[in-house]
């Protein structure tokens, strides 16, 4: 498939959060499963609306930011966010979508090793993402693990209704 990548631009803006939306709705229903209709509703009701504020704020005032876009011709088929925290030289995939009509056709791998790239050309010196350990972010974690994230720090968000 053939793939070019280019920086975002607000004219982008409702293509990507389309993408996001759609890529993180399964999430967010695992999370609906899991916590409940009360706990839900209390942290992740307006998950939509988070979303598309983020990416209402793009492209970043954060010179440390950046967005790109991986594209099939005109076609937007997904995007990545890096970070850069210059002071320790450390990189960070922020956030990562595909299309899910895209899926599972190497879109997600090339948007990863471009950021990757990216985040080296600006002088990183290692690289993390964040992800679940749901079943919904499965695939989010064999990529990374692909990828060669090899190194974790388990972490578990736990909830209750007081």
């Amino acid at each position: 498939m053939e793939l070019h990548f280019r920086p975002y631009a607000r004219e982008d803006h409702e293509r990507v959060l389309a993408i996001c939306l759609a890529a993180f709705a399964p999430i967010h229903e695992g999370f609906a499963a899991a916590l409940g209709p009360a706990l839900f509703r209390i942290h992740y009701a307006h998950w939509r609306e988070d979303y598309a504020a983020m990416i209402a704020g793009w492209p970043p005032a954060d010179p440390v930011a950046r967005v790109h876009l991986a594209c099939r011709g005109a076609e937007i088929a997904g995007f990545v966010e890096t970070r850069l925290d210059p002071a320790n030289r450390a990189g960070e995939i922020h956030i990562m979508a595909v299309d899910p009509a895209l899926q599972r056709r190497g879109i997600g791998r090339r948007l990863c090793e471009f950021a990757l790239d990216e985040l080296r050309g600006r002088g990183a010196t290692s690289a993390s993402v964040g992800t679940g350990g749901d079943a919904a972010h499965a695939p989010a974690r064999a990529l990374y693990a692909a990828a060669g994230f090899t190194r974790s720090v388990p972490a578990v968000h736990l909830f209750r209704l007081l």
